[in-house]
């Protein structure tokens, strides 16, 4: 046997995301197929070569989104060296005393020098779990949308590797991923119930699940395929989401909280984020090159963090003041404290009008009514602008320049407008006026 006779392809030639790289040759007239523990972007691979791409161009292009791809190219390549001199040297030796190389022979001496444990079950999900975990904190793998993953999405699958182990030590077993199975699937929303997590949540974490057994798939590490069985989906509920109206902002922005400066500042960001319809992720990070002057208009020119694409909004005079009193910088803030404290500005405000909610808990669909303020938070001060903007006359279009809804059907549902709003604002339309 020689060097070419054992040759590297990719499980799947074309999409966003890694794909497992497998080793391939004839092996006693059969094909025999082994992977390599590696995945690689298809866009980073030299098909005709079978090993990464030595296209400095598109290297580059990748390097600005994930600076540690060069070095992350040259270990896959090392990994794929590693397997071929291996393959090679085995069989050689084998061929050499008059034996015959069996496909078992072949894969277990792999799996032995890879440091891949044979009979451990139990072992390989956990592992392949924080593997995951690891690569999208380092930028190894990005979204379908080729950008890495935010903070915050970093944050929630650490989240779900914290509840998929006290998962397991209630059920008293080490999970592999041929063990999930229908019943399991079960068991595991059960679990959730059990806490009187909301639906929501424990569809947040179903599919954290669904993700890394696909990504495992993907790398040829299983061939379980129950996690797209129409039964294991993931859990939705429809939020009560609220928005607050223009009177109910300016109550809060009227409010004199100079002697609370937790208060007055969580108040400002949210203001913020009412008067642009920007996520906190990006009200939260507005610096003094953000704000630009244009024809004696004020206008926030941010990249949007969570699309990736740039944002431009005019600034009202109430945002402008707001930012000239930080010097268009706004201080660090959490937004876990800012959720808390802009409930309590809300009960300031008087903005205690009763509001019925239906929540799904433990299995139970629980009706109650709560003062409005309760229901307040970061996400609020978005719907608020998108739908007051909206309420304003200002066309989808111009408001969808500035949300980033890819279209008009997705930013009508975000909106929050009555039926007495929208018949209001229909009464305008020349339909509703006289003839005469």
């Amino acid at each position: 046997m020689n060097y070419t006779n054992v040759k590297f392809y990719l499980k799947r030639t074309n999409g966003d995301q890694p794909t497992a790289i497998y080793a391939k040759l004839q092996l006693n007239k059969k094909p025999f197929k082994y992977y390599i523990g590696d995945s690689i972007i298809p866009a980073l691979w030299d098909a005709n070569q079978g090993k990464p791409t030595s296209d400095s161009d598109m290297v580059k292009a990748f390097a600005k989104v994930q600076p540690q791809i060069r070095v992350i190219m040259q270990n896959i390549q090392t990994q794929i060296d590693k397997v071929r001199n291996a393959i090679v040297a085995f069989v050689n030796l084998q061929e050499s005393t008059g034996n015959v190389v069996t496909s078992d022979q072949l894969r277990d001496h792999l799996d032995e020098l890879l440091g891949k444990e044979k009979d451990t079950k139990g072992t390989k999900l956990c592992d392949y779990i924080d593997h995951f975990i690891r690569d999208i904190e380092s930028g190894a793998r990005l979204t379908p949308n080729k950008t890495r993953y935010s903070e915050g999405t970093i944050k929630n699958y650490y989240g779900f590797r914290t509840q998929w182990l006290l998962f397991q030590k209630e059920i008293r077993k080490t999970l592999d991923f041929d063990d999930i199975t229908l019943d399991l699937y079960n068991q595991y929303i059960q679990f959730f119930t059990r806490k009187n997590y909301s639906i929501n949540t424990i569809g947040r974490h179903v599919k954290a699940l669904k993700v890394i057994l696909g990504a495992g798939k993907e790398d040829g590490l299983h061939q379980n395929k129950i996690y797209r069985h129409r039964k294991f989906q993931v859990l939705t509920a429809k939020i009560d989401s609220i928005y607050l109206s223009e009177t109910e902002v300016q109550s809060i922005f009227d409010l004199d909280l100079s002697d609370s400066p937790h208060l007055d500042l969580a108040r400002d960001v949210f203001l913020l984020g009412c008067y642009t319809a920007l996520r906190y992720s990006d009200v939260s990070r507005i610096k003094p090159h953000h704000v630009i002057e244009e024809g004696r208009k004020c206008y926030l020119n941010i990249y949007n963090q969570k699309t990736e694409k740039p944002t431009i909004v005019p600034l009202k005079p109430e945002a402008l003041q707001i930012l000239a009193k930080y010097k268009n910088e706004i201080p660090r803030t959490y937004e876990q404290k800012v959720n808390k404290y802009i409930k309590e500005v809300g009960k300031m405000a008087g903005i205690d009008n009763q509001v019925e909610i239906i929540e799904k808990r433990g299995g139970l669909k629980l009706k109650k009514v709560v003062p409005k303020y309760q229901l307040i938070m970061t996400h609020t001060a978005r719907r608020t602008g998108a739908t007051n903007m909206y309420l304003a006359e200002n066309d989808t279009l111009t408001i969808m320049m500035i949300t980033n809804h890819a279209s008009e059907k997705d930013l009508l549902k975000y909106i929050r407008v009555s039926r007495l709003e929208s018949a209001k604002r229909a009464s305008a339309n020349k339909f509703f006026k006289s003839i005469g």
